[in-house]
């Protein structure tokens, strides 16, 4: 008992030392559990459309969210509810005339005007509650405040209006009212184009104003009885309502036409020279600016800590609020006609195409996506290393688990068909580990399709590559010559020999996997046609300054090797010396292109890397005319010939070229 007791008798210092480490102690453990991660949520690029919703008609500006439906108007007239969940239209209202301003949300309806001026009112369910003829030209968006409506007009009115629609007054300022009323200590707010904010009360009474050296036609922000807002004198204005004076201002680049955002002790706003800014709400010190595509007078969408900010683009981008670091971004193709809008797990946006003269919601999602690439180019001999690395897209966290199945090849004629599998059951070669990369020292000849899983907390996604494997032997590396004349390492090495520019060799090589590319999607002789692809330029170099003898000098080089003569037709199909009659030819003369266009769309984009590049960054560089101008676009779409669409046909060479970017350099 005394020993067991004998700790309480130790010096009070020893004690308290004792009970100080003891708390750090448990502290150390709770920091710990702070510390644990959590998956992350919210918006996260990169981003890949799932679906799209087809409108007669372009929404206008602003598109509100209230639960699982959208509600916003149209240039042809109609005010339309689009239901997520039912991906519909779950009721649509149309006025008379058409519709000149954005959807304005009240406590528990709507607001439009028409272009008579006639301000229709609606339920959140489409029902007319009232319409009233204004006379005016309403040029403002509509406020509600309590029991009365207010709104402003091309001739400098802001009228007033009971829950009825019916007129209870009208105040005249000195120009064009543009800009939405808003309510605040007792006050009704708007600015005008006389370049004054205008204080009134909600009997319609001149309390004061305030001018600045612009017109003021932006949105306001009300907040703790501070009113945020910017003129066409390009400064942003925070004004004290009470004490009636200005507390801060700040100039910026370019007038300020957009809906100010509080987010904790930070203001964000555009600004008409393409400028995001993030200020000190405190003092208006800027924290942080960033360049955005276009000008843009849409709404800012936070989602958590992070900005979506759309303009008259076609790009959505999206920022760190704490850093303005872009954290993504997404080419929509057609230019943008609405705020973004976070509805988890959708980003939604609407565009408008006026050539199509169609309008679209498009609804984003998370790319979620494993990709798998081989160290060195099929086929390869028994006992050669292979190393396969995966790549993910959207995963946290990822563990990755990797298969092997093998074929045999079975030729019938001149179709190979690796297509027998030489066992039943995929063979797990190396198990779930946080481990990306399987290096591969195959022992058996034949087909093999090696995969992988990755899968994380949520997310699963799998990805396979076909590899063939021969015998190393000299004999058999003639045999499997056929009627080719050569195989494909004794191809490289000759294309090696004649081309000593390494973006040439680089070229070949982009050429040769579009090729075999589009070989295997057609169910052609991929061998072949990854000989056309690798040799179609080897005597560039040698006819360099002669180009009308481009391929001939080639065919001199080839018939020594007794290489096959539809190879060595489609060479020369590729640069026009003869004529493209088979499939093999008018692949390789759109792929030589093409390839050329891929790399120059790659190294303009701001990561310079082909993983980064999508199918829509091409079409858009594509259409751009004065864009890589040596790739003929007309001697792309012949691909045509073949029965192929064009964007399928840039997809697969887009794929087939991220395959071997490591080779490329890109």
């Amino acid at each position: 008992m005394k020993q067991f007791s004998s700790i309480f008798y130790l010096p009070f210092s020893i004690y308290r030392i004792f009970i100080i480490l003891l708390i750090l102690a448990l502290a150390s453990c709770s920091l710990f559990k702070a510390k644990t991660l959590l998956y992350p949520d919210g918006i996260i690029f990169p981003m890949e459309k799932i679906r799209e919703s087809f409108f007669d008609s372009e929404p206008i500006e602003i598109i509100h969210r209230e639960k699982n439906k959208l509600y916003f108007s149209t240039r042809g007239g109609k005010v339309i509810c689009f239901d997520i969940e039912e991906k519909k239209t779950a009721w649509e209202f149309q006025v008379k005339g058409k519709i000149e301003s954005p959807l304005n949300r009240g406590q528990d309806n709507f607001y439009v005007h028409n272009d008579k001026g006639i301000l229709y009112c609606l339920s959140l369910r489409g029902k007319l509650i009232w319409e009233t003829k204004i006379g005016d030209k309403i040029t403002s968006g509509v406020h509600e405040s309590g029991s009365k409506v207010y709104l402003g007009t091309e001739k400098g009115k802001l009228i007033a209006l009971n829950e009825k629609g019916e007129k209870l007054w009208f105040f005249k300022s000195g120009g064009e009212i543009k800009s939405i009323p808003v309510s605040a200590a007792g006050k009704v707010i708007f600015g005008c184009d006389d370049g004054k904010i205008y204080f009134i009360n909600t009997d319609g009474i001149l309390i004061n104003t305030y001018e600045t050296e612009g017109k003021v036609r932006g949105s306001f922000l009300v907040d703790n009885n501070l009113l945020y807002f910017g003129s066409y004198d390009h400064y942003f204005y925070c004004f004290d309502i009470k004490k009636h004076k200005v507390k801060w201002r700040i100039k910026t680049g370019g007038i300020i036409h957009s809906f100010p955002v509080s987010w904790g002790k930070r203001i964000y706003f555009l600004s008409y020279n393409n400028v995001l800014y993030c200020l000190n709400k405190k003092n208006g010190t800027i924290i942080w600016w960033t360049i955005v595509p276009a000008r843009s007078f849409y709404r800012l969408e936070f989602a958590d800590d992070k900005i979506v900010v759309s303009s008259m683009s076609d790009k959505l981008i999206c920022f760190d609020a704490k850093t303005g670091e872009q954290k993504g971004s997404y080419n929509a193709l057609w230019e943008a006609g609405s705020n973004p809008l976070w509805v988890d797990p959708y980003l939604i946006i609407s565009v408008y195409d006026e050539d199509e003269e169609t309008a679209k919601l498009i609804f984003m999602q998370k790319e979620v996506k494993v990709s798998l690439s081989a160290s060195k180019i099929s086929p390869r001999n028994i006992n050669e290393e292979v190393v396969f690395t995966a790549e993910v897209t959207g995963f946290y966290l990822p563990q990755y688990e990797f298969y092997s199945h093998r074929f045999i090849k079975i030729n019938f004629g001149f179709f190979p068909l690796p297509v027998v599998p030489f066992t039943q059951e995929r063979e797990i070669v190396q198990a779930k580990s946080e481990e990306n990369t399987w290096s591969w020292f195959p022992e058996d000849e034949g087909i093999h399709r090696i995969e992988v899983l990755a899968e994380d907390e949520k997310e699963k996604s799998e990805a396979e590559i076909y590899f063939e494997i021969t015998k190393s032997d000299e004999e058999d590396a003639n045999k499997n010559k056929g009627d080719l004349g050569m195989n494909r390492n004794e191809a490289f090495e000759l294309v090696k020999k004649n081309l000593k520019n390494k973006n040439l060799v680089k070229h070949s090589l982009s050429v040769e996997a579009c090729m075999r590319a589009l070989a295997e999607k057609l169910g052609e002789d991929v061998e072949k046609w990854g000989l056309a692809g690798i040799l179609h330029d080897i005597d560039y170099e040698m006819t360099e300054k002669d180009p009308e003898k481009h391929t001939v000098e080639a065919v001199k080089i080839l018939e020594g090797f007794n290489v096959g003569s539809d190879i060595i037709y489609s060479i020369q199909a590729h640069a026009g010396i003869v004529p493209c009659k088979s499939k093999m030819d008018w692949a390789i003369f759109s792929i030589d292109p093409l390839t050329g266009l891929i790399i120059a769309a790659t190294l303009m984009h701001p990561n310079k890397k082909l993983e980064d590049v999508d199918l829509g960054f091409i079409q858009r560089r594509y259409k751009e005319k004065s864009f890589a101008r040596g790739a003929k676009r007309e001697d792309i779409e012949q691909i045509a010939n073949i029965d192929m669409e064009l964007d399928e046909f840039i997809s697969i060479c887009l794929k087939a070229m991220q395959g071997i970017s490591k080779e490329l350099g890109l």
